[in-house]
Protein backbone atom coordinates (compact mmCIF):
# COMPACT_ATOMS: atom_id res chain seq x y z
CA UNK A 1 0.00 0.00 0.00
CA UNK A 2 1.21 3.12 -1.30
CA UNK A 3 0.55 6.55 1.26
CA UNK A 4 1.36 9.92 1.30
CA UNK A 5 1.51 11.16 4.98
CA UNK A 6 2.10 15.12 5.67
CA UNK A 7 3.88 15.92 8.77
CA UNK A 8 6.75 17.27 10.67
CA UNK A 9 9.35 15.10 10.28
CA UNK A 10 11.08 16.37 13.55
CA UNK A 11 7.93 15.49 15.65
CA UNK A 12 8.59 12.26 18.23
CA UNK A 13 5.12 11.47 17.61
CA UNK A 14 6.14 11.25 13.85
CA UNK A 15 9.27 9.69 14.29
CA UNK A 16 7.01 6.84 15.90
CA UNK A 17 4.89 6.74 13.56
CA UNK A 18 6.90 6.87 10.36
CA UNK A 19 9.49 4.20 11.55
CA UNK A 20 6.64 1.66 12.52
CA UNK A 21 4.70 2.01 9.85
CA UNK A 22 7.55 1.14 7.46
CA UNK A 23 8.89 -1.53 8.96
CA UNK A 24 4.89 -2.94 8.93
CA UNK A 25 5.93 -2.68 4.66
CA UNK A 26 4.24 0.18 3.99
CA UNK A 27 5.42 2.70 1.01
CA UNK A 28 5.03 6.00 2.27
CA UNK A 29 5.64 9.37 0.69
CA UNK A 30 6.30 12.22 3.24
CA UNK A 31 5.94 15.77 2.32
CA UNK A 32 6.62 18.50 4.90
CA UNK A 33 6.85 22.05 5.17
CA UNK A 34 11.07 21.84 6.23
CA UNK A 35 14.03 19.73 5.48
CA UNK A 36 13.67 16.47 7.18
CA UNK A 37 16.81 15.20 9.44
CA UNK A 38 18.26 12.15 8.41
CA UNK A 39 20.11 11.48 11.45
CA UNK A 40 16.46 11.24 13.14
CA UNK A 41 15.42 7.82 10.71
CA UNK A 42 18.90 5.54 10.91
CA UNK A 43 17.82 1.94 9.62
CA UNK A 44 14.38 2.84 8.36
CA UNK A 45 13.79 2.06 4.63
CA UNK A 46 10.84 2.83 2.44
CA UNK A 47 10.29 6.25 3.14
CA UNK A 48 10.55 9.17 -0.04
CA UNK A 49 11.06 12.51 1.28
CA UNK A 50 9.64 15.93 0.15
CA UNK A 51 9.88 19.04 1.74
CA UNK A 52 9.25 22.91 0.26
CA UNK A 53 12.04 24.12 2.41
CA UNK A 54 10.35 26.27 4.48
CA UNK A 55 12.30 27.47 7.59
CA UNK A 56 11.40 26.25 11.39
CA UNK A 57 11.14 29.42 12.91
CA UNK A 58 8.23 29.94 10.34
CA UNK A 59 6.83 26.51 11.48
CA UNK A 60 7.71 26.99 15.24
CA UNK A 61 6.00 31.03 15.21
CA UNK A 62 2.61 31.95 16.99
CA UNK A 63 0.15 29.61 15.76
CA UNK A 64 -2.46 31.59 13.60
CA UNK A 65 -0.12 34.29 12.56
CA UNK A 66 -1.03 35.21 8.91
CA UNK A 67 2.83 34.61 8.26
CA UNK A 68 1.76 31.33 8.08
CA UNK A 69 -0.07 31.73 4.48
CA UNK A 70 3.20 30.98 3.19
CA UNK A 71 2.26 26.94 3.85
CA UNK A 72 0.49 27.47 0.72
CA UNK A 73 3.07 27.71 -1.43
CA UNK A 74 3.44 24.06 -0.67
CA UNK A 75 0.50 23.07 -2.72
CA UNK A 76 1.72 23.20 -5.80
CA UNK A 77 4.68 21.04 -5.19
CA UNK A 78 2.31 18.62 -3.35
CA UNK A 79 0.16 18.30 -6.52
CA UNK A 80 2.91 17.19 -8.31
CA UNK A 81 3.97 15.21 -6.06
CA UNK A 82 0.31 13.26 -6.22
CA UNK A 83 0.34 13.34 -10.16
CA UNK A 84 3.93 11.38 -10.05
CA UNK A 85 3.43 8.65 -7.01
CA UNK A 86 -0.42 8.06 -7.45
CA UNK A 87 -0.87 7.34 -3.24
CA UNK A 88 -3.90 5.20 -2.08
CA UNK A 89 -4.42 7.64 0.06
CA UNK A 90 -3.20 10.65 1.40
CA UNK A 91 -2.91 11.18 5.71
CA UNK A 92 -2.37 14.67 7.43
CA UNK A 93 -1.08 14.33 10.33
CA UNK A 94 -2.41 18.02 12.67
CA UNK A 95 -5.79 19.57 11.24
CA UNK A 96 -4.30 23.28 11.07
CA UNK A 97 -1.18 23.47 8.12
CA UNK A 98 -0.54 20.06 6.81
CA UNK A 99 -4.78 19.42 7.20
CA UNK A 100 -5.49 22.56 5.47
CA UNK A 101 -3.12 21.26 2.39
CA UNK A 102 -4.72 17.86 2.34
CA UNK A 103 -7.77 19.53 2.06
CA UNK A 104 -6.72 22.01 -0.20
CA UNK A 105 -5.47 19.49 -2.81
CA UNK A 106 -8.49 17.82 -3.83
CA UNK A 107 -6.73 14.55 -3.19
CA UNK A 108 -9.07 11.72 -2.04
CA UNK A 109 -9.75 9.38 0.04
CA UNK A 110 -7.97 11.42 2.66
CA UNK A 111 -7.78 11.55 6.51
CA UNK A 112 -6.44 13.94 9.02
CA UNK A 113 -4.95 12.98 12.71
CA UNK A 114 -5.88 15.67 15.17
CA UNK A 115 -3.45 15.89 17.70
CA UNK A 116 -4.70 18.30 20.24
CA UNK A 117 -4.13 22.00 19.99
CA UNK A 118 -4.99 22.07 16.30
CA UNK A 119 -8.65 21.84 17.28
CA UNK A 120 -9.15 22.98 21.30
CA UNK A 121 -7.21 25.91 20.69
CA UNK A 122 -6.84 27.17 17.08
CA UNK A 123 -9.87 27.37 16.37
CA UNK A 124 -10.45 29.62 19.18
CA UNK A 125 -8.02 32.25 17.98
CA UNK A 126 -10.79 33.66 15.66
CA UNK A 127 -14.08 32.45 13.71
CA UNK A 128 -11.98 32.39 10.23
CA UNK A 129 -9.61 30.01 12.29
CA UNK A 130 -12.63 28.42 13.08
CA UNK A 131 -14.05 28.02 10.21
CA UNK A 132 -10.86 26.90 8.98
CA UNK A 133 -11.02 23.45 10.92
CA UNK A 134 -14.18 23.11 10.37
CA UNK A 135 -13.74 22.93 6.43
CA UNK A 136 -10.76 20.59 7.04
CA UNK A 137 -12.84 17.61 9.20
CA UNK A 138 -15.49 18.06 7.33
CA UNK A 139 -13.45 17.10 3.83
CA UNK A 140 -11.80 14.68 5.13
CA UNK A 141 -13.21 11.13 4.61
CA UNK A 142 -12.10 10.32 8.59
CA UNK A 143 -10.72 11.51 11.31
CA UNK A 144 -8.53 10.55 13.80
CA UNK A 145 -7.94 11.62 17.32
CA UNK A 146 -5.24 10.96 19.60
CA UNK A 147 -8.24 10.03 23.08
CA UNK A 148 -11.74 9.83 23.75
CA UNK A 149 -11.86 12.99 25.39
CA UNK A 150 -10.21 14.83 21.70
CA UNK A 151 -12.73 12.91 20.24
CA UNK A 152 -15.83 14.09 22.32
CA UNK A 153 -14.53 17.80 22.49
CA UNK A 154 -14.40 17.15 18.02
CA UNK A 155 -18.15 15.95 18.04
CA UNK A 156 -19.06 18.76 20.42
CA UNK A 157 -17.07 21.43 18.85
CA UNK A 158 -17.81 20.67 14.95
CA UNK A 159 -20.47 17.88 15.04
CA UNK A 160 -18.23 15.53 13.88
CA UNK A 161 -17.05 11.57 14.41
CA UNK A 162 -13.58 10.45 14.59
CA UNK A 163 -11.95 7.27 15.19
CA UNK A 164 -9.62 7.11 18.20
CA UNK A 165 -5.95 6.28 17.51
CA UNK A 166 -3.59 6.69 20.60
CA UNK A 167 -0.08 7.98 20.23
CA UNK A 168 1.32 4.20 21.07
CA UNK A 169 4.55 3.93 22.76
CA UNK A 170 7.11 0.76 22.13
CA UNK A 171 7.57 -0.88 25.28
CA UNK A 172 10.66 -2.62 23.88
CA UNK A 173 12.23 0.27 24.18
CA UNK A 174 10.22 1.96 27.07
CA UNK A 175 10.77 -0.31 29.73
CA UNK A 176 12.30 0.18 33.42
CA UNK A 177 16.29 -0.18 33.87
CA UNK A 178 16.23 -0.78 37.54
CA UNK A 179 19.94 -0.03 37.60
CA UNK A 180 19.43 3.02 36.19
CA UNK A 181 18.97 5.42 39.40
CA UNK A 182 20.68 4.63 42.60
CA UNK A 183 18.78 4.76 45.79
CA UNK A 184 19.42 8.14 46.44
CA UNK A 185 18.81 10.63 45.50
CA UNK A 186 15.58 10.38 44.32
CA UNK A 187 14.01 12.66 41.58
CA UNK A 188 10.77 13.76 41.10
CA UNK A 189 9.83 15.50 37.35
CA UNK A 190 8.64 16.05 34.57
CA UNK A 191 9.20 15.68 30.87
CA UNK A 192 7.98 18.49 28.79
CA UNK A 193 8.51 21.44 26.77
CA UNK A 194 8.60 24.49 28.69
CA UNK A 195 5.97 26.42 27.31
CA UNK A 196 3.48 28.85 29.61
CA UNK A 197 0.74 26.89 28.66
CA UNK A 198 1.88 23.37 30.30
CA UNK A 199 2.04 25.25 33.73
CA UNK A 200 5.29 24.19 34.76
CA UNK A 201 4.50 27.36 37.48
CA UNK A 202 3.00 25.10 39.62
CA UNK A 203 5.14 21.51 39.34
CA UNK A 204 8.13 24.32 40.56
CA UNK A 205 5.59 25.82 43.61
CA UNK A 206 4.90 22.15 44.49
CA UNK A 207 8.83 21.07 44.15
CA UNK A 208 9.04 23.68 47.01
CA UNK A 209 6.26 22.73 48.90
CA UNK A 210 7.49 18.78 49.21
CA UNK A 211 11.20 20.54 50.00
CA UNK A 212 9.67 22.29 52.70
CA UNK A 213 7.89 18.94 53.88
CA UNK A 214 11.11 17.07 53.81
CA UNK A 215 14.08 19.03 54.42
CA UNK A 216 16.63 16.21 55.30
CA UNK A 217 15.97 14.27 52.77
CA UNK A 218 18.22 13.51 49.51
CA UNK A 219 15.76 14.60 46.53
CA UNK A 220 16.34 16.10 43.69
CA UNK A 221 14.03 17.69 40.86
CA UNK A 222 14.49 17.69 37.03
CA UNK A 223 12.64 19.46 34.22
CA UNK A 224 13.34 17.53 30.83
CA UNK A 225 12.94 20.50 27.87
CA UNK A 226 13.28 23.63 25.94
CA UNK A 227 11.10 26.37 25.16
CA UNK A 228 10.20 29.73 25.49
CA UNK A 229 9.23 29.86 29.09
CA UNK A 230 12.65 28.77 30.33
CA UNK A 231 13.60 32.04 31.62
CA UNK A 232 10.77 32.64 33.94
CA UNK A 233 10.73 28.88 35.08
CA UNK A 234 14.21 29.30 36.02
CA UNK A 235 14.13 32.93 37.40
CA UNK A 236 11.08 31.62 40.01
CA UNK A 237 13.69 28.71 41.03
CA UNK A 238 15.59 31.28 42.33
CA UNK A 239 12.79 33.22 43.64
CA UNK A 240 11.40 30.30 45.45
CA UNK A 241 15.08 28.72 47.28
CA UNK A 242 15.12 25.46 44.95
CA UNK A 243 17.59 26.39 42.18
CA UNK A 244 20.21 24.63 43.32
CA UNK A 245 18.14 21.11 43.53
CA UNK A 246 16.23 21.53 40.44
CA UNK A 247 17.79 20.24 36.98
CA UNK A 248 16.93 22.21 33.97
CA UNK A 249 18.21 19.94 31.51
CA UNK A 250 17.26 21.76 28.20
CA UNK A 251 16.49 19.85 24.72
CA UNK A 252 16.91 15.95 24.65
CA UNK A 253 17.18 14.16 22.04
CA UNK A 254 14.31 12.03 21.58
CA UNK A 255 15.97 8.58 21.33
CA UNK A 256 17.45 9.84 24.70
CA UNK A 257 14.41 10.61 26.88
CA UNK A 258 13.88 7.06 28.07
CA UNK A 259 16.79 7.47 29.83
CA UNK A 260 15.72 10.20 31.99
CA UNK A 261 12.34 8.62 32.09
CA UNK A 262 14.18 5.87 34.03
CA UNK A 263 16.10 8.34 36.47
CA UNK A 264 13.08 9.47 37.43
CA UNK A 265 11.21 8.38 40.57
CA UNK A 266 8.07 10.35 40.41
CA UNK A 267 6.76 11.37 37.58
CA UNK A 268 4.72 15.04 37.79
CA UNK A 269 2.48 16.53 35.10
CA UNK A 270 0.63 19.26 36.36
CA UNK A 271 -0.80 21.26 33.49
CA UNK A 272 -4.14 22.24 33.39
CA UNK A 273 -4.95 20.77 29.83
CA UNK A 274 -3.95 17.90 28.32
CA UNK A 275 -5.75 16.08 25.05
CA UNK A 276 -3.52 12.85 26.03
CA UNK A 277 -0.41 12.61 27.54
CA UNK A 278 1.96 10.76 26.01
CA UNK A 279 4.89 11.12 28.50
CA UNK A 280 2.84 10.27 31.00
CA UNK A 281 2.28 6.71 29.31
CA UNK A 282 6.01 6.45 28.72
CA UNK A 283 6.92 7.00 32.09
CA UNK A 284 4.01 4.19 33.58
CA UNK A 285 5.90 2.45 30.48
CA UNK A 286 9.63 2.86 32.50
CA UNK A 287 7.54 1.55 35.54
CA UNK A 288 6.97 4.95 37.35
CA UNK A 289 4.34 6.30 39.39
CA UNK A 290 2.62 9.37 37.86
CA UNK A 291 0.85 12.57 39.80
CA UNK A 292 -0.94 14.28 37.43
CA UNK A 293 -4.29 16.82 36.69
CA UNK A 294 -7.45 15.26 36.58
CA UNK A 295 -8.10 16.61 33.10
CA UNK A 296 -8.91 15.98 29.38
CA UNK A 297 -6.72 12.62 28.32
CA UNK A 298 -4.74 12.09 31.30
CA UNK A 299 -8.12 11.09 32.90
CA UNK A 300 -7.81 8.09 30.48
CA UNK A 301 -3.52 7.50 30.77
CA UNK A 302 -3.85 7.58 34.53
CA UNK A 303 -5.68 4.99 36.67
CA UNK A 304 -6.33 7.45 39.68
CA UNK A 305 -5.01 5.18 42.81
CA UNK A 306 -3.72 2.61 40.86
CA UNK A 307 -0.88 3.97 38.47
CA UNK A 308 -1.09 7.38 40.10
CA UNK A 309 -2.88 10.31 41.49
CA UNK A 310 -5.38 12.11 39.52
CA UNK A 311 -5.32 15.96 41.39
CA UNK A 312 -7.66 19.26 40.70
CA UNK A 313 -5.83 21.42 38.27
CA UNK A 314 -3.88 24.47 40.05
CA UNK A 315 -4.13 22.28 43.71
CA UNK A 316 -0.19 22.65 44.46
CA UNK A 317 -1.15 21.34 48.07
CA UNK A 318 -3.24 17.85 46.73
CA UNK A 319 -0.39 17.73 44.07
CA UNK A 320 2.44 18.03 46.75
CA UNK A 321 0.81 15.70 49.14
CA UNK A 322 0.48 12.92 46.33
CA UNK A 323 4.69 13.49 45.57
CA UNK A 324 5.09 13.28 49.38
CA UNK A 325 2.91 10.42 49.93
CA UNK A 326 4.85 8.04 47.04
CA UNK A 327 8.56 9.65 48.12
CA UNK A 328 7.95 8.20 51.38
CA UNK A 329 6.52 4.45 50.25
CA UNK A 330 8.76 2.86 48.51
CA UNK A 331 6.70 0.52 48.09
CA UNK A 332 3.49 2.14 46.89
CA UNK A 333 5.86 3.67 44.46
CA UNK A 334 6.75 -0.04 42.94
CA UNK A 335 3.25 -0.99 43.02
CA UNK A 336 1.94 1.87 41.48
CA UNK A 337 4.62 1.22 38.89
CA UNK A 338 3.50 -2.20 37.97
CA UNK A 339 1.05 -1.46 37.02
CA UNK A 340 0.94 1.48 34.85
CA UNK A 341 3.45 -0.56 32.56
CA UNK A 342 0.36 -3.57 33.03
CA UNK A 343 -2.05 -0.77 31.67
CA UNK A 344 -0.21 0.67 28.74
CA UNK A 345 0.55 -2.99 27.62
CA UNK A 346 -2.92 -3.80 27.60
CA UNK A 347 -4.37 -0.17 25.77
CA UNK A 348 -1.55 1.90 24.30
CA UNK A 349 1.19 -0.11 23.01
CA UNK A 350 3.08 0.96 20.00
CA UNK A 351 2.07 -2.14 18.24
CA UNK A 352 -1.85 -2.03 19.31
CA UNK A 353 -1.49 1.54 17.25
CA UNK A 354 -0.20 0.54 14.55
CA UNK A 355 -2.21 -2.39 13.93
CA UNK A 356 -5.29 -0.01 14.24
CA UNK A 357 -3.67 2.38 11.81
CA UNK A 358 -3.27 -0.01 9.28
CA UNK A 359 -6.37 -1.46 9.70
CA UNK A 360 -7.54 2.18 8.70
CA UNK A 361 -6.02 2.46 5.95
CA UNK A 362 -6.93 -0.52 4.64
CA UNK A 363 -10.12 0.17 5.34
CA UNK A 364 -10.60 3.69 3.51
CA UNK A 365 -8.28 2.65 0.88
CA UNK A 366 -10.87 -0.38 0.41
CA UNK A 367 -13.82 1.56 0.07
Amino acid sequence: MKVLILGDPHEPHMIKWLTALAREGLEIILFSFTPSDPSLYRHVEGIDWYDCGLSRHLIKGRAGSIAKLAYLKALPKLRRIIRRHRPGLLHAHYASGYGLLAALSGFKPYMVSAWGNDVLDFPDISPLHKRMIRFVLQRADRVLSTSRFLASEIEERFGIASEITPFGVDTKVFCPDHHSSAEEPLWVGTIKNMNPEYSLRNLLWTFKKVRTWLPETSLRFMIVGEGRGKPDLEGLARYLGIDGEVDFTGYIPYAGIVQYHNMIDVYVNLTTMESFGVSVLEASACERPVVASDVGGLRETVRNGTTGFLVQPGDIEQAAQSVYRLILDHELRKKMGTEGRKLVQEHYSLEKSVNRMMGLYKELADE
